[in-house]
């Protein structure tokens, strides 16, 4: 399944757990698994080769048919031909083992994915929460360049500070501003 796709139903548009903003990496892991499609399916491919692994141990179904009779001379005579199949060397038994393989390697194939599934949901819960945490950085170092950049400039104007220094700060507010956007975008594209 592709991250896309996984994000979408993870964090789905109008999900009562989105909306609280903030929930545990298990409540996502739920959230994905119980709106995976590929759950359903993997559950109805077990359901089916469950039943094959039933029908394989049955008895082969007799055949009855009519056919145009050969012993007759007008040729207008029907036989009625009725057969059972006999299997020999263990062909019910190989049927069966067959059918019972296809059914562990399908609920093998269902596990499989689950782990996947879950293994995706939460490298996506922890990608969101470090891409909100590196925003909530970016936010707190802007608030300080800020700061730094108001006493510089209150310094210049009392004459206690070159001017150069103030130019110094701004650019650390500019380059501060810039991070704070580039987290954002980051914490976006994660969610």
């Amino acid at each position: 399944m592709h991250r896309f796709s996984l994000a979408l139903i993870l964090f789905g548009i109008g999900s009562p757990l989105w909306a609280q903003q903030a929930f545990t990496v298990d409540e996502a892991v739920t959230l994905a698994l119980r709106n995976n499609p590929q759950i359903v399916a993997n559950a109805r491919d077990i359901d089916a080769a469950r039943s094959g692994a039933r029908s394989a141990k049955a008895l082969t179904n007799p055949t009855m048919l009519f056919a145009p009779g050969i012993t007759s001379v007008s040729g207008s005579d029907e036989e009625f031909l009725f057969q059972q199949p006999l299997e020999v060397n263990g062909t019910r038994r190989a049927r069966t083992e067959v059918a019972q393989a296809t059914l562990q390697n399908t609920q093998a194939q269902a596990a499989l994915t689950q782990r996947d599934i879950v293994f995706q949901a939460k490298t996506a819960y922890f990608g969101l929460v470090r891409a909100r945490e590196l925003s909530t950085i970016a936010r707190s170092l802007l608030t300080n360049a800020e700061e730094s950049d108001r006493v510089a400039r209150r310094q210049v104007e009392l004459g206690t500070r070159p001017g150069i220094d103030l130019a110094q700060t701004g650019i650390e507010v500019a380059r501060a501003k810039r991070q704070v956007t580039l987290a954002d975008s980051e914490a976006q594209a994660a969610l």
